[in-house]
């Protein structure tokens, strides 16, 4: 790459990573939220599988008052995920994948429009659980992928000195 004087620009070392990492995420939650969207009714059978698991394993490691604490907030999850709500969060986290994809692609070409674009992914998928599902399943899908984008964003941010 090179940059308007003519010079060579060199891709710093933290940002190939992030741009690697922010690939293969995003291309793997692409095919996992088609595969979702297309037999949301396994996907349901499957979130339940885990709550189960969770559910056990919370019975067999915490005592009994923390427990059944802990399996209230579960118990009161997994009936809201339905296949409708798989469907909806599918849809939403495709446009997120294709948005962080897409700003991670303006990133790795050291252009500042991917950062904002990639901040735009992680808007969509935090206010679009929130408003399009709302209660529990909602809180619980748009807090677990939103949390995990900003500490990217924020490791991105640094780096935006070298973007134009």
């Amino acid at each position: 790459m090179t940059d308007t004087n003519g010079q060579e620009r060199v891709r710093p070392r933290f940002l190939f990573f992030l741009c690697i990492l922010t690939f293969s995420s995003s291309i793997s939650g692409l095919w996992t939220r088609s595969e979702q969207l297309w037999s949301p009714a396994l996907a349901v059978e499957m979130y339940h599988q885990a709550f189960d698991r969770v559910q056990e394993l919370i019975a067999g490691r915490y005592p009994e008052d923390q427990a059944d604490s802990l399996n209230a907030v579960v118990s009161q999850i997994k009936p809201g995920i339905t296949p409708d709500v798989v469907r909806t969060s599918s849809l939403i986290f495709l446009v997120y994948e294709s948005l962080t994809l897409y700003g991670a692609f303006f990133m790795w070409n050291l252009k500042r429009k991917g950062f904002f674009i990639y901040l735009g992914g992680i808007a969509v998928v935090f206010f679009g659980h929130l408003f399009l599902l709302g209660g529990v399943a909602g809180f619980v899908f748009s807090l677990g992928s939103a949390l995990w984008s900003g500490v990217f964003s924020l490791l991105y941010y640094t780096h935006l000195k070298y973007m134009d």
